[in-house]
């Protein structure tokens, strides 16, 4: 005789695999964030969108030009993120101001943040 599914049993299942991604500093969810330079998006900017992430989010960067000026690099220190191009890479430029980075990743997590289809 096979097991009867319960919506109980369901929920034990869902709290269970929750409980597991917390315990192993896995995300069970994130958001995804949109940047355009047009603003036709969520954010008109990468570092607008970093900061207002949360660990586990995506950050899709559509085709454009992103001039960050002198100081303004893109701090990720707290979280886990995979900012992402989406189109082709030679349609997505982030500029950093002369002799600067665009990204600072440190803090422990520099092995959680992905970057990816970015020129």
């Amino acid at each position: 005789m096979g097991m009867r599914s319960t919506p109980n049993a369901h929920r034990l299942l869902r709290l269970a695999a929750g409980l597991a991604a917390v315990a192993t500093g896995a995300t069970t969810s994130g958001d995804t964030l949109d940047v355009c330079p047009d603003g036709s998006c969520d954010f008109t900017s990468v570092r607008a969108a970093v900061l207002a992430s949360s660990d586990g989010d995506v950050i899709r960067v559509h085709p454009g030009n992103y001039v960050l000026p002198a100081g303004q690099e893109i701090d990720i220190f707290d979280r886990s993120l995979t900012i992402r191009g989406v189109g082709p890479v030679a349609g997505i430029v982030l500029q950093g101001a002369a002799g600067a980075g665009i990204f600072d990743v440190r803090g422990g997590v520099s092995d959680r943040v992905v970057l990816e289809n970015l020129t």
